[in-house]
This record gives C-alpha cells, sequence and structure tokens, in this order.
C-alpha cells in the first residue's frame, strides 16, 4: 500500500493524540480531543492506543477486555470487545490493600475475574483450544479501575464514544489481581453472582445472563484480537474479563469490599 503525505500526517496526529493521552494518564488529568484527531474507526484507534503505551512496553502486567458480552456491545455502541493495557505502576496483587486517589481522580471500579497467564501464549503459536486455555490459566478475583484520560466530546454518536475509549487505553486505569485460586475449573464463573460494596453499603447489582460473557472465552478473545495485531501474552500476564457487576464510583475515603462466594475476598481502602 502507498503511503502519502496525507497518510503520514494523519498517524502523527493519531500519535500525537495518544501521546497526550499518556502524559494525562502520568498526570491523573484529562485533555481535550480536537475533531480532526478523533479516530475514523477500530485501526486507527489501536494506532492512539498504541502510541499511548509507546515507551511503556517493560512496564506491561496484561490486557483489560471490556464490551465482552453482545448485549453489552448493544446497550454501549461498541463494534467488537474493547482492549487495554494494564501496567505495573497500577497494578496490585492480594486481597487487601490501600490505593493512592491522587493516581484516580473520576474513577469508578468494577468487580471481575481475572487470570494470571500460567505460560506464554504466542502471537504464532498454535491456537489453544478450550481445555489447554483453562490449563494455562490461574484464577484471579480482581477489581478494575477505570477512567478517561479525555473529555467526552458533546452530541457526537455512540460509535464517536465508542472508538475514543479504545483509543484511550480502554479506559484502563488499575487493576487489583486477587489472591490466586487454583481449583476453580469447576466453577461457573458465567453465573457466579459477586458482593460489590462500597462503605458497608448496598451490594451492586450483578450482569447475569445475556449480560455476562464466559471469562474463558474473553481471554480466548482477547487472544485472537492480539494475534490479528501480532501481540503475545506472557506468562504473569494479568487478563481482565469485565464487569461481572455495576461498576461503582470511588472516592478518596472509600473502603471497598468485594466477596466472590466459594473464591475469595478483596478488600481495599482508598486513600
Amino acid at each position: 500500500m502507498m503511503v502519502t503525505r496525507d497518510s503520514k500526517n494523519r498517524r502523527g496526529a493519531l500519535s500525537e493524540l495518544g501521546h497526550r493521552f499518556r502524559e494525562a494518564w502520568q498526570d491523573a488529568a484529562t485533555v481535550p480531543v480536537p475533531r480532526d484527531s478523533i479516530p475514523a474507526n477500530r485501526k486507527e484507534a489501536y494506532v492512539v492506543q498504541d502510541a499511548f503505551a509507546e515507551g511503556l512496553e517493560g512496564e506491561m502486567a496484561g490486557w483489560k477486555v471490556g464490551a465482552t458480552s453482545p448485549r453489552m456491545r448493544e446497550l454501549d455502541g461498541h463494534e467488537d470487545i474493547i482492549l487495554g493495557r494494564l501496567f505495573k505502576s497500577t497494578t496490585w496483587r492480594g486481597s487487601s490493600c490501600e490505593i493512592p486517589m491522587d493516581l484516580f481522580p473520576n474513577s469508578k471500579i468494577e468487580a471481575e475475574f481475572g487470570f494470571e497467564l500460567l505460560r506464554d501464549i504466542d502471537a504464532e503459536g498454535e491456537f489453544p483450544d478450550d481445555g489447554v486455555l483453562r490449563e494455562s490459566l490461574r484464577l484471579r478475583p480482581s477489581i478494575e479501575i477505570i477512567g478517561l484520560r479525555h473529555e467526552p466530546p458533546q452530541n457526537e454518536p455512540a460509535s464517536v464514544r465508542s472508538l475514543l475509549v479504545l483509543a484511550d487505553n480502554g479506559a484502563g486505569c488499575g487493576c487489583i489481581a486477587g489472591e490466586p485460586v487454583e481449583d476453580w475449573r469447576g466453577l461457573d464463573l458465567k453465573n457466579l453472582a459477586v458482593g460489590l460494596s462500597i462503605d458497608g453499603g448496598e451490594e451492586a447489582d450483578n450482569f447475569l445472563g445475556e449480560f455476562r460473557a464466559d471469562p474463558v472465552e474473553v481471554v480466548a478473545d482477547l487472544v485472537g484480537h492480539l494475534r490479528g495485531r501480532g501481540c503475545s501474552l506472557k506468562k504473569g500476564d494479568i487478563v481482565l474479563t469485565g464487569a461481572a457487576a455495576v461498576p461503582q464510583p470511588i472516592r478518596k475515603g472509600s473502603k471497598v469490599r468485594v466477596e466472590y462466594p466459594g473464591i475469595g475476598m478483596l478488600e481495599f481502602n482508598c486513600v
């Protein structure tokens, strides 16, 4: 394909937006999006996201996946699943911790079923079948911290907002990966209700039925998408598989508790 000056200029504008998103993430800030920098399609959105991650490859902790069920994509205007990167600087491991809210203004949390990779899954290797994939995963009940680095444009259709979320690292900000669970493969994670509460309040409604995808199938979808982009999964990577309950806002002073029946519990304070 011929590379033209216009195409180089377009890629430059998209990359510049990704760099601005990265700076905003590092500064815990938000930035406006010039109209001429709005991605026109998912391919352009990934150009922005990849520019966001430039120079941070060694800081990768894994991947988040959002909009994992057809019903959720329909409701939120997404064409396909939404991917984003996790970074070591904003990833905690364990069943309890303190989260510095200076890093996460105007953020929300999602209770999720996370996994840790027990082996590499190479982009060039054989695609793992369901059995191999399950044996490659260790369950870690998790929390994703979500938020945006951009100021959502007004009066734009859902398709445009979707592309900007994808470009903006899939709205991924941080992660708490709970203690590993070895004996999990007999659990029906697709239909397991979780108890997410803030400051001892009522538990958030769960996404169940058509609103939740099977978490292992989400990992398979992630593997397929990453292969299309020449990306591999590495041993030790964390993979988040989408919200199991309605996202909840957090603020400084919030005390969060999530119960995963038969699996474990996560507790953390927002400081």
